[in-house]
């Protein structure tokens, strides 16, 4: 889980922000980070940057795709 030296991989931290981490990386991400303000800045940072990104694209969601892009899958199958 760890990177080099004290440094905690930032692939993890992308992670844990996201959900994505198996039960026992997510506890093992949630002690290192009670121990390093530094880091929980960091996923206060990313966090925040997530929920900038969802409500800016958040409408985008609900769109329709494009009959053109799905003419594009079609083709390649």
């Amino acid at each position: 889980m760890m990177g080099t030296g004290d440094q905690l991989d930032p692939g993890l931290l992308s992670d844990y922000v996201a959900g994505e981490l198996d039960a026992q990386t997510l506890r093992d991400v949630e002690r290192y980070l009670a121990a390093s303000p530094a880091d929980q800045e960091r996923v206060r940072v990313y966090q925040a940057q997530s929920r900038m990104l969802y409500r800016a694209y958040a409408s985008v969601l609900d769109e329709p795709v494009p009959a053109r892009l799905l003419d594009l899958l079609r083709d390649r199958h």
